[in-house]
C-alpha cells in the first residue's frame, strides 16, 4: 500500500480544540492570529482544520495513484501523482453518456480472409450500456481480439464454441478499470439481445454491446468482412429445388444468415428446363408479398440461365417466404451474400 505522510493534527477524543461555534465566531478566522498570546486551543483548532483536509486529500492522490504522497519538501511530484489520480478517478467514473444508442459505433470493422478460430474488431468508438435505457459508456480507439478457443473476456463466455452456427460478439466495459475486450456467445438457436444477457459476463464488466453475429463453420470463423452492421460472406445455399411452387412458402434463412438478421443480401438463379416455357422465382418478406422481388429465365429455343442480387427485409425472424411465376419446371436457387444485424 503506497504511503501517506500528511497526517491529521488534533483529532482525538477530547483533543484540545475550541467548538466549531467558538471558531467561527473568532475573529482571528478573518484577521489571523495578531501579536500577544493565542490559546493553544484555537491553534490546535486551526491546525486541525488545515491538516485533516491535507491528509485526505493526500489520501486520495496516494489511492487512486498508487503512489507514495511524502512530506519530503518535493510538490513537484504530489502535483503530477494528483494529476493522475484525478485522470484515474474521471476514467474509473466513466460518466454515463446522454445521448446514443448501445451499439452504436463509427467505422466498425471485422474481417476474416480464411477459416479461423480468431478474429479482430477495431471501431474508432462504440457505445456500450449496462442494459438498454441504462448507463452508456463510450470507448474510443477500440481494437480488441476474439479467441474462439479461450473462455473469458476475449474468448467464449461459456463452453465451446459450436461446430456449426453463428456466434454473437459483444464489446464489454469494465467501468472501474477502463478495460474493454470482445466476448463470443452462441447464437444459433436463438436471437442474441444488443446487451449482453447471459450468466457468464467476465468479473468486473458490466457493460456491454452486441457489434456482430457471425457465421461458423468447423468451430472457426467463415471467411467475410463487416462495416458497421452489415456483413458480407461468400455465397451460402438456402433453397435449391426443380419443384416448382406457386403459393408462398416459408424458406429458412439459417444456413447463411444468423436469427438477428434484419436484413438479408440473397443471389437467385433460374434455370429453363424446356426449351420456350418460362420460369421464375420470386423471394418476398412475408405471405403478403412485402418485399417482393424475383427473377424470370426464358428462350425460345434451348435452355437459359438468368441470375439476380436482391436484398429483402427480414420481418419474421429466420426466415423469408419463395414461390415461383408458375408450374413451370426448371432448376432454382437461392444463396445468401450477406446480413444486416
Amino acid at each position: 500500500m503506497a504511503t501517506n505522510n500528511f497526517k491529521p493534527f488534533s483529532i482525538g477524543a477530547g483533543a484540545n480544540v475550541i467548538s466549531q461555534a467558538d471558531y467561527e465566531a473568532l475573529a482571528s478566522l478573518v484577521t489571523g492570529f495578531q501579536s500577544g498570546k493565542a490559546s493553544s486551543a484555537q491553534i490546535n483548532k486551526a491546525l486541525r482544520q488545515g491538516t485533516v483536509m491535507a491528509s485526505i486529500l493526500a489520501q486520495y492522490i496516494s489511492d487512486l495513484s498508487g503512489a507514495d504522497v511524502l512530506d519530503n519538501g518535493i510538490p513537484a511530484t504530489i502535483l503530477t501523482n494528483f494529476k493522475t489520480a484525478v485522470q484515474s478517478a474521471a476514467k474509473a467514473a466513466a460518466i454515463p453518456v446522454m445521448t446514443g444508442v448501445v451499439g452504436q459505433a463509427r467505422n466498425l470493422s471485422m474481417s476474416v480472409t480464411a477459416a479461423s478460430a480468431t478474429a479482430m474488431v477495431t471501431a474508432d468508438e462504440i457505445i456500450v450500456g449496462t442494459a438498454l435505457g441504462g448507463s452508456q459508456y463510450r470507448i474510443g480507439n477500440f481494437s480488441k481480439t476474439i479467441n474462439l478457443a479461450t473462455t473469458g473476456a476475449g474468448g467464449m463466455d461459456t463452453g465451446t464454441v459450436p461446430a456449426t452456427g453463428f456466434v454473437a460478439i459483444y464489446a464489454i466495459y469494465n467501468p472501474t478499470t477502463g478495460a474493454s475486450a470482445l466476448l463470443a456467445v452462441n447464437a444459433t438457436s436463438a436471437v442474441a439481445p444488443e446487451v449482453y444477457g447471459g450468466a457468464n459476463m467476465p468479473s468486473g464488466y458490466s457493460s456491454s454491446a452486441l457489434i456482430s453475429v457471425w457465421g461458423i463453420s468447423s468451430s472457426k470463423f467463415i471467411p467475410g468482412f463487416q462495416t458497421g452492421r452489415s456483413i458480407k460472406t461468400q455465397q451460402i445455399t438456402i433453397l435449391t429445388t426443380s419443384s416448382p411452387v406457386t403459393t408462398p412458402t416459408v424458406l429458412s434463412i439459417t444456413p447463411g444468415a444468423p436469427l438477428n438478421s434484419r436484413k438479408i443480401s440473397i443471389a437467385l438463379n433460374v434455370t429453363q428446363t424446356n426449351s420456350g416455357t418460362a420460369c421464375g422465382l420470386v423471394l418476398q418478406a412475408d405471405t403478403s408479398g412485402i418485399g417482393a422481388q424475383g427473377q424470370l429465365s426464358s428462350t425460345s429455343s434451348g435452355t437459359s440461365s438468368s441470375g439476380m442480387i436482391m436484398e429483402l427485409p427480414v420481418i419474421v425472424s429466420g426466415q423469408v417466404y419463395y414461390l415461383m411465376n408458375n408450374s413451370n419446371p426448371g432448376n432454382f436457387s437461392a444463396k445468401t451474400v450477406g446480413y444486416e444485424i
